[in-house]
């Protein structure tokens, strides 16, 4: 049986057939506010703290600097507002 090296950015679900797969029942691109390690079975929700500007993201954008609050906004994680 042939072993997939899933790609970075995407998640795949057991039984893919592809490392980058686009049917749903399969995996996808990892969305804004998600990331993907290479290998991931599901995506990550971007931790509090940092955010996930884009989508195929392998690892969080960035850290959200001092003085900066991280909203989620509808779930999406990837604005840094500034405090006042």
């Amino acid at each position: 049986m042939l072993s997939l090296h899933f790609s970075a950015g995407w998640y795949c679900t057991s039984g893919s057939t592809k490392t980058m797969p686009s049917d749903a029942a399969e995996g996808g691109r990892c969305v804004v506010g998600q990331y993907c390690p290479e290998g991931s079975q599901a995506p990550n929700e971007c931790p509090g703290g940092e955010y996930c500007q884009t989508t195929g993201l392998a690892m969080p954008t960035g850290i959200c600097l001092a003085g900066k609050l991280m909203i989620d906004d509808i779930n999406i994680k990837f604005i840094c507002y500034v405090l006042y």
